[in-house]
């Protein structure tokens, strides 16, 4: 159930985000994504 829950709800986001013309939601690249996964573990971390 959990994981039909979040399918649905990523539908609804990418559905929502495709409805602002002209942009059109895009998949990130394997580098776009680690770079994202980095940003989102120290978001909020104190800077050394």
């Amino acid at each position: 159930y959990d994981r039909t829950a979040q399918l649905e709800w990523l539908c609804h986001v990418w559905l929502t985000a495709a409805a602002v013309p002209p942009h059109t939601p895009r998949v990130l690249t394997p580098h776009q994504l680690t770079e994202a996964v980095h940003a989102l573990r120290t978001y909020g971390q104190p800077q050394d």
